[in-house]
């Protein structure tokens, strides 16, 4: 079983995935991690443009669905291409964490997010032309309620259902 988790930067994904595989006894994998270590810095990648991040990000999730018994921490754009969202689809269990633009902004620290630049109102244009995606990727939308035991209890009980 692969299970993926998308949304926002800053909703969750890596703190709630590395919680899901220890308690599942899975492999925890974060694709911002994996460009890191083959590639170098993300600011670096973007700062050669935003698409050359768009075709690493691609290749590492290529590599990673291959995987098996793994919970995937996605970047908050891998879903910008539709090639990636049908990877997603057809080849793990994909959870939105959905957490209110509030929440993540309070307890984010932007400054090592290239499309945010320390500047908290381009989350909220990211939203606006994300949204749609992630609802439509996401076989189980989780609205997180900012309690990390709530958010992993949820996710596990959806698991364990199918």
């Amino acid at each position: 079983m692969r299970i993926s988790l998308i949304g926002m930067s800053g909703c969750g994904k890596t703190t709630v995935g590395k919680i899901i595989a220890k308690i599942l006894n899975m492999e925890f994998i974060d694709i911002d991690s994996e460009i890191v270590k083959k590639h170098g810095s993300i600011d670096k990648i973007f700062s050669l443009g935003e698409n050359l991040f768009r075709e690493i990000e691609t290749e590492i999730l290529e590599e990673v669905v291959k995987k098996d018994n793994c919970v995937i921490s996605t970047g908050g754009g891998i879903i910008l291409k539709k090639s990636n969202r049908l990877l997603l689809k057809n080849e793990t269990k994909v959870i939105y964490i959905s957490r209110q633009l509030k929440d993540i902004i309070n307890s984010t620290d932007f400054t090592d997010r290239p499309l945010l630049n320390n500047n908290e109102d381009a989350i909220y244009e990211l939203f606006k032309n994300r949204e749609k995606l992630y609802l439509k990727t996401a076989e189980y939308v989780l609205n997180s309620n900012n309690v990390l035991q709530d958010t992993v209890k949820n996710i596990l009980e959806y698991i364990n259902r199918k």
